[in-house]
């Protein structure tokens, strides 16, 4: 018989919520993996559909797949003044300005080191 001391331990270390698996399902990166697995159930899909994701998941082979991907993201976080930034070349400049100032930095630090 468990002595009250290990009963009392045992149920301090047991978490007071109940196991999930977690709803929605986490998110993945690859579109194709999705497709490929919506696909896959041919017999609950009408077959055009089945056409259609097979189509998807082509695409996500694609090289130019990256590009579009980045592309939506873009449009779909940026706001119209940033892309309208970026379409400018406003954003490359300010990188090349950001870029000069860490080196600046960067040099500073190399040329005096933290005593």
């Amino acid at each position: 018989m468990p002595s009250p001391r290990t009963r009392r331990t045992s149920t301090v270390s047991v978490p007071n919520r109940s196991p999930s698996t977690g709803r929605p399902p986490p998110r993945t990166n690859s579109a194709g993996g999705a497709t490929r697995r919506f696909a896959s159930r041919d017999r609950f899909a009408p077959p055009e559909a089945i056409t259609r994701l097979r189509e998807v998941e082509r695409l996500t082979r694609d090289d130019d797949f990256e590009r579009l991907r980045t592309a939506a993201r873009a449009r779909s976080e940026l706001s119209d003044e940033e892309r309208d930034r970026l379409a400018r070349g406003d954003v490359t400049d300010e990188l090349e300005r950001a870029q000069e100032r860490k080196d600046t930095l960067s040099d500073a630090l190399d040329e005096y080191p933290s005593r």
